[in-house]
């Protein structure tokens, strides 16, 4: 009976070294998946690019993701940094993150802003991705998992694709409506004056003449009639 429970020990002994070997053994598999939240954007737009780790299988810690590393190129003549959270970015462009996570989880973001003065479109790619699940040195190979390159192009928008605002009226209602000409500036404005006579004018000048030659005659006949008087009664 001794000699069964320690050759069932013994037995055991073998299966959980077996099954740690495998489970330290196995090669890492995960794929970090980049996405960006624009790709057609206009001059001063943020461009932000998350990463996050999917299809994780054989992390020694229950699923974890300790590290990512990467680089990325753009063009800093279309694009600037503004930013990033959960990653730090050096200048030649390779980039790192600490922050553990499990399947799903998101490892960190970076921002890019348009420049002014940017035109067409451009290109952002990333190289050399690589998650780790932190085993020991001399597993290194066997704890880490390579992604294939990723790029995204980001396009500015054309000044013709600015959506016009709105017009509700149908084209019929364009042809019918009537276009009321604009006055013209130089144009002389009616006499509103009601103090003004708006009927005809008297001929004020011919009753005048008229006037003025009856009472000329009228003068003459008395004067020759005084005269003719005068003259009689000398006789």
């Amino acid at each position: 009976m001794k000699k069964i429970i320690i050759n069932l020990l013994l037995l055991l002994s073998i299966i959980c070294t077996a099954s740690f070997s495998y489970a330290t053994g196995a090669q890492l598999e995960a794929t970090i998946e980049i996405s960006s939240n624009i790709t057609e954007a206009s001059v001063g737009d943020k461009v932000t690019f998350t990463l996050v780790t999917r299809d994780i299988e054989n992390a020694v810690d229950s699923g974890k993701i300790y590290a990512i590393g990467g680089k990325i190129a753009y063009d800093k003549n279309f694009f600037e940094l503004d930013s990033t959270n959960g990653i730090t970015l050096g200048d030649t462009g390779l980039f790192n993150s600490t922050n553990a996570v499990t399947e799903g989880g998101t490892n960190g973001t970076i921002t890019l802003k348009i420049k002014e003065g940017a035109t067409g479109s451009s290109k952002v790619t990333f190289t050399e991705l690589t998650a780790s699940d932190g085993r020991l040195e001399d597993m290194e190979t066997l704890g880490t998992a390579t992604t294939e390159n990723q790029d995204f192009t980001i396009t500015l928008k054309k000044a013709d694709e600015v959506t016009p605002p709105a017009d509700d009226k149908t084209d019929s209602e364009e042809k019918n409506e009537v276009v009321t000409p604009k006055p013209d500036k130089n144009e002389t404005k009616p006499n509103n004056d009601n103090t003004t006579d708006k009927g005809k004018l008297p001929q004020t000048g011919v009753g005048l003449g008229l006037t003025v030659g009856v009472l000329t005659l009228a003068v003459i006949g008395l004067f020759a009639y005084f005269k003719y008087n005068k003259l009689s009664d000398i006789k």
